[in-house]
């Protein structure tokens, strides 16, 4: 009975019309994309195909670059040639002599005045000077990425490293990357919910774990894009649970996330 009454169901979703077929299927809408290896690497629309009103395929072949012809090159680091060279030789025997040529033009060393100084250490000398904001962008990236302590920045080792590197640079106060990771922050939430505000229904998943006698719950919110119908999703909280885990107390807190992000 029920599965009857669902076949009936008629309703709009994103400006379209959704109901089902004799067979209990709903509508297809597909996109048809490339992988434009050239540009970027990014995903290109060449056609499309939809069931409804009636079946329509479309594919535009002009969007198409074939990975065929000149365009087939073979690349790999230099630094590893032993199986590569067994490949070319076995699949590829006719480029053996100018890949030998080129791998051994590569693995010479060069030297000037007689020190021997490798290409490697030469790079590293000719280090280009950067802005001290590009600075600052890589360290708060290298204490939030790898979950560093704040106090890192007050090390001598740390401030030498970072010196070293960019000589007219200066190393921020653990009060400044504090003050820019919470700044960071309250932006990205921001943009969090500018996006989550552009959907009707999102849905949250959350987890409880315990270590070293503490607490923890993580919420994460998934959710359609409204226009290209890609699944979406993103971290909303990770807190520490003080308490019992009982029932209230985590409806409490998922309450709360969910007000900060002013979903209900």
């Amino acid at each position: 009975m029920l599965i009857k009454a669902l076949e009936t169901v008629k309703f709009n979703l994103y400006n379209r019309s959704v109901e089902f077929d004799d067979s209990g299927d709903p509508p297809a809408f597909y996109d048809i994309v490339f992988w434009d290896w050239k540009k970027n690497r990014t995903f290109v629309t060449v056609g499309s195909f939809h069931s409804v009103p009636t079946p329509n395929f479309s594919l535009d072949q002009g969007l198409i670059a074939w990975h065929t012809g000149k365009n087939n090159f073979i690349t790999a680091y230099k630094n590893v040639s032993s199986n590569l060279r067994k490949h070319v030789k076995r699949r590829h025997e006719p480029h053996l002599e100018e890949y030998c040529q080129l791998t051994s033009t590569a693995c010479k060393r060069p030297s000037e005045g007689g020190t021997g100084v490798k290409a490697k250490q030469l790079k590293l000398l000719e280090t280009k000077q950067v802005s001290q904001k590009t600075v600052d962008r890589a360290i708060l990236r290298f204490i939030v990425q790898g979950l560093q302590s704040f106090s890192l920045v007050e090390k001598p080792s740390f401030q030498d490293l970072v010196v070293e590197l960019q000589p007219s640079s200066a190393v921020m106060s653990r009060t400044t990357v504090r003050r820019k990771i919470d700044s960071a922050t309250s932006k990205m939430k921001e943009r969090l919910k500018n996006e989550i505000k552009k959907v009707p229904y999102i849905a949250t998943t959350t987890d409880c774990w315990a270590a070293r006698r503490r607490s923890f719950i993580g919420v994460t919110a998934h959710w359609l894009d409204p226009y290209s119908f890609e699944r979406r999703s993103a971290a909303l909280a990770c807190r520490q649970l003080r308490g019992s885990h009982t029932f209230d107390a985590l409806a409490a807190v998922l309450t709360d996330i969910h007000a900060e992000y002013e979903k209900s």
